[in-house]
């Protein structure tokens, strides 16, 4: 008997075809996560949400749940959560959002730098047309690269929250120190730099 594969997915990139064992060996080895998606009978979820499947005995191979099988009372029909049919393939799902939600949390870190000179380029480009003090500049510079910040990390902790909340306590945990940690450089940085340059 043939064991049932799956493809996993992981950012775009499709990996070959593993079996639920092989699956749960590649967790534990760290080579994968639990926000890789899994292809589970025409549709992508998490590992995390095939974990849960398995354990609770929602996966079922098909050539054990086909008509035969249950009459042979060897296998009961294959129970869908909350009742509901699964998506059309290729549907969005929950797998997409949270790689989605990942990758928004990392780029909002990220924008901790570029946020503050988005803030005062026009502050820059404005003050010899508004002939604005030198001491008042450095002063709106200053709280711009505060809200900048300040921003990029808030909305950083939202996302990883948002994951925390999906049982990915490890990925939030530390994508929020990422965050938090590069709005501190990005704010000690640009600080720097206006009372260097102005």
């Amino acid at each position: 008997m043939a064991l049932l594969s799956h493809r996993l997915r992981f950012k775009g990139v499709i990996l070959g075809n593993f079996t639920a064992t092989e699956i749960t060996e590649k967790l534990r080895a760290n080579e994968i996560s639990l926000i890789h998606a899994v292809e589970q009978r025409g549709r992508w979820i998490t590992v995390r949400q095939f974990q849960q499947d398995s354990a609770e005995g929602l996966y079922t191979p098909p050539n054990q749940s086909g008509l035969l099988g249950r009459l042979a009372g060897k296998s009961q029909p294959p129970s869908i959560p909350n009742g509901t049919p699964p998506p059309p393939p290729g549907s969005s799902l929950v797998a997409d959002s949270i790689e989605s939600r990942v990758r928004q949390g990392y780029l909002w870190s990220g924008l901790s730098f570029l946020l503050p000179m988005v803030i005062g380029l026009p502050l820059w480009l404005l003050k010899d047309v508004l002939h604005i003090p030198t001491t008042a500049f450095k002063i709106l510079l200053v709280i711009g690269t505060l809200l900048g910040t300040a921003y990029s990390a808030w909305r950083t902790i939202q996302s990883a929250h948002s994951l925390q909340g999906e049982g990915l306590e490890d990925v939030g945990r530390s994508m929020q120190q990422l965050g938090i940690a590069l709005a501190g450089a990005s704010t000690c940085f640009w600080i720097f730099l206006v009372f260097i340059n102005f």
